[in-house]
């Protein structure tokens, strides 16, 4: 079959609430809400933005956005693209580089709030079902070099980069080709993480969010390799 794909989200803002935030109000009311401890509890701007910004944490405007991470898997895995069997791998890079593979196979929670409790399941346990020998979710001992290496090429879309021309399509077509996509709110892809990649495109001319990015980049590959909407 044509095109196998890996797909990655880098710098996904997706992390477990930092320990200087533990003792903020913010993130002691959540953590007696939900009957956990707050080292055990997934950083949510919309919770906890008065804890982040008291303790100045550090890429602000890349964290505390799971929803974005939620969504991004959400499209990839119900995708065209991976129904029909062309995602060989998906990887989620975290913010604090935690590298997590989800089988083509996995089904995610549409609840936002079942999401929540099953990444803090694998952030803890390391994968998911816990007890599987075969889990569809799990940590891996790996860096984005590392995931990078597996494959052929590695193409990171960025909109600090030339939109994507005829020669980065052929790119897109050929076998074993790794994508990566930043899955944060705001900023940009880290430079170290931009030198792994052997092209960087941008979708569009101008800046879009990472979820407008990605349904553009999935309509790119599915026309590419399959002709969806040719």
């Amino acid at each position: 079959m044509p095109g196998k794909y890996g797909f990655i989200i880098l710098e996904g803002s997706l992390e477990l609430i930092p320990e200087n935030l533990h003792t903020h109000p913010s993130v002691i009311s959540t953590a007696k809400r939900r009957k956990k401890s707050p080292g055990n509890i997934i950083l949510d701007k919309s919770l906890h933005y008065k804890a982040m910004k008291k303790h100045s944490l550090p890429l602000i405007e890349k964290r505390g956005r799971p929803d974005i991470v939620h969504y991004l898997l959400l499209s990839l895995l119900e995708s065209p693209l991976n129904k029909l069997g062309y995602i060989s791998s998906i990887y989620l890079h975290t913010i604090n580089d935690i590298l997590i593979r989800f089988e083509p196979t996995t089904r995610i929670p549409k609840n936002y709030n079942r999401f929540i409790g099953l990444m803090e399941q694998v952030l803890k346990n390391g994968k998911a079902p816990p007890d599987s020998s075969q889990p569809l979710i799990m940590i891996l001992n790996e860096s984005v070099e590392d995931v990078a290496g597996k494959y052929h090429r590695f193409l990171v879309f960025e909109y600090r980069c030339n939109r994507i021309d005829e020669s980065g399509r052929r790119e897109l077509s050929k076998d074993g080709v790794l994508l990566g996509i930043g899955g944060f709110p705001h900023g940009r892809i880290r430079d170290d993480v931009l030198k792994l990649a052997d092209n960087c495109y941008s979708v569009l001319n101008i800046p879009v969010d990472a979820i407008t990015a990605l349904h553009i980049l999935l309509c790119i590959a599915e026309n590419e390799v399959i002709g969806l909407y040719g």
